[in-house]
């Protein structure tokens, strides 16, 4: 994993785990908007680009579970991290860097 996407990891271990909850829930609704916005304006989606998103989406979604249950596993955020912040796909990664970018500046409105 490169030294950003580790410093995203370390970032979400230090964070509570309703703090950890929320910023998920954040980044699965931004991830929605992106493959809106991948799709927007196009009269064919590249399916790859969408399979990725969905990936990226489901781990989000799948870790948020979970969090959100009490029985979280801190040892998948690099997965989760990786899965959100290392798409192949250049489109899909700008994407879903977006996405990452536009929850925590939600998140971030809100901490106190």
């Amino acid at each position: 994993m490169d030294t950003a996407r580790q410093s995203e990891a370390t970032w979400l271990v230090s964070l509570s785990a309703p703090e950890r909850a929320r910023f998920f829930a954040l980044l699965a609704h931004d991830l929605t908007i992106a493959v809106r916005e991948l799709a927007h304006g196009r009269s064919e989606v590249a399916l790859e680009q969408v399979r990725q998103l969905n990936e990226a989406l489901h781990r989000v979604t799948g870790y948020l579970a979970f969090c959100v249950a009490g029985n979280e596993d801190t040892r998948w955020l690099s997965v989760v991290v990786s899965s959100v912040l290392g798409l192949q796909d250049q489109v899909a990664a700008q994407q879903s860097q977006q996405a990452w970018s536009e929850a925590l500046g939600e998140f971030n409105q809100h901490v106190a």
